[in-house]
């Protein structure tokens, strides 16, 4: 529907949103020190992509305990094994962004 299409947009422009900028502070804190100003700054770009990817999870969540009370229902839960799918690859490629910005700033 056109909703879950918005939702979906929703949900992926919040943490698409937040990349650039955690990409600039890392890559500033790039062999920088722990503890130090460009670190810390980087380490804050991060818990703001963490924050942004967990309203993917939220949603997932929501996802599955429709798929669950259409399951036990015996309804068809096609159409929400549609969404939980293309909300899992979300998830994915987010977690795949969070490493890559974190191998980069130790």
């Amino acid at each position: 529907t056109a909703y879950r299409r918005q939702r979906q947009m929703c949900i992926r422009d919040s943490f698409t949103g937040a990349v650039p900028s955690a990409e600039r502070r890392v890559q500033a804190a790039s062999g920088s020190a722990v503890g130090s100003d460009s670190w810390a700054a980087a380490q804050v770009a991060l818990a703001d992509l963490d924050s942004a990817r967990s309203i993917a999870a939220i949603a997932l969540g929501d996802l599955d305990i429709l798929y669950t009370a259409a399951t036990v229902q015996a309804e068809d839960a096609s159409p929400i094994t549609a969404a939980r799918m293309t909300v899992i690859a979300l998830v994915a490629e987010e977690d795949d962004v969070l490493a890559r910005l974190r191998a980069q700033v130790r």
